[in-house]
């Protein structure tokens, strides 16, 4: 590659000074030199989903000395997600805590709609196996697709089918609907 200076001088080469894109969400790739791809923006939405089922960062200070948020969430699999969900997640969690967090009677005010409907379909769905099942669901996904190698990451496609699936079957107590089939991609 050739680059031109403001000074009319003309220097090859690679720049290894900055990787785009923002701290944590940045597949490993892209530190190698790798332009921007698919399978990039993939690992950046598996941060970003692991992010919002966890409520920590991937830039958190428990994310020293080699560990990462891809790995905390990996602990928690099978058999305790719920130690690793965001509390407001979790069955029992309070949701108050969050508008806390966020501030303002808008939010408080949505928050108190939230407590009704969830209190309204709570027995059905909080006490059952399907809601556990989903959360498992989306955080695998954001494991699958936080994978180091990108040749191993899900693809796009798959992706969008899986959370589809995972959104049927969630919504399917309350309103009746029949969930998709998982098709085995394997």
């Amino acid at each position: 590659m050739s680059f031109r200076t403001s000074e009319g001088t003309t220097f090859s080469g690679t720049s290894t000074i900055g990787i785009k894109g923002t701290i944590g969400y940045t597949p490993p790739e892209y530190g190698m030199g790798s332009a921007a791809s698919k399978e990039g923006d993939v690992y950046s939405f598996g941060i970003l989903l692991l992010e919002l089922f966890s409520g920590k960062r991937p830039t958190d200070q428990l994310f020293e000395d080699g560990r990462n948020l891809r790995d905390y969430m990996t602990a928690g699999l099978p058999d305790t997600v719920f130690a690793v969900l965001d509390p407001v997640l979790s069955p029992g969690g309070d949701i108050t805590e969050a508008a806390e967090i966020c501030g303002g009677e808008a939010i408080t005010e949505l928050v108190e709609l939230q407590r009704r409907e969830i209190n309204y379909r709570e027995a059905s769905l909080m006490r059952s196996s399907q809601y556990l099942n989903c959360m498992k669901s989306v955080v695998e996904i954001g494991i699958a697709c936080s994978l180091e190698s990108a040749t191993q990451r899900m693809k796009t496609a798959d992706v969008y089918h899986r959370l589809e699936c995972i959104r049927d079957a969630f919504t399917a107590n309350t309103i009746r609907r029949r969930p998709r089939e998982w098709p085995d991609r394997s």
